[in-house]
């Protein structure tokens, strides 16, 4: 699984975008505490669920669409720590104008008992809801980078 870096300007910009539409930013420098402080104030928080950043370690090979795709654990991991819900959500063009985009959540995810199993479990199920996002919006979904494992290759 092997992960291209991102354009540091690229990243550079979509923070900026993201803080100047009100979202507080934690980097992974920031660590795990600023995110548990975050559910500890009841803050929602969002987790990148379609796509592994920087190292690899943490990532399995799920189905998505028609491939295999790398997708992080954590939140299915940070989930099974805390006892939090997992919702999985999207943004979509809304075709009826106003409001521009539309703000989708599936119904939560309650995390089960601890354990590989468990992790393996949830991060798939989390993976199939984005999946049939993606398939019911191929249009609007974009990684910035490859990272799609053929099914031929994942096979064999």
């Amino acid at each position: 699984m092997n992960d291209p870096l991102l354009d540091p300007d690229l990243l550079d910009a979509l923070a900026s975008y993201r803080q100047a539409t009100g979202m507080r930013l934690i980097s992974m420098k920031q660590g795990i505490r600023a995110a548990f402080r975050l559910l500890q104030d009841q803050q929602m928080l969002c987790l990148l669920a379609d796509r592994v950043i920087g190292d690899t370690r943490g990532a399995v090979e799920v189905p998505f669409c028609d491939g295999v795709r790398p997708v992080p654990t954590g939140p299915a991991t940070f989930a099974m720590a805390t006892g939090a819900p997992v919702v999985v959500g999207y943004i979509t063009l809304n075709p009826e104008r106003p409001p521009r985009y539309l703000l989708e959540f599936e119904p939560p995810l309650i995390p089960g008992a601890r354990g590989d199993e468990e992790r393996l479990r949830l991060t798939r199920r989390i993976t199939d809801r984005l999946a049939a996002a993606v398939r019911d919006h191929p249009d609007e979904w974009y990684v910035f980078q490859p990272q799609w494992v053929t099914r031929d290759r994942a096979t064999s």
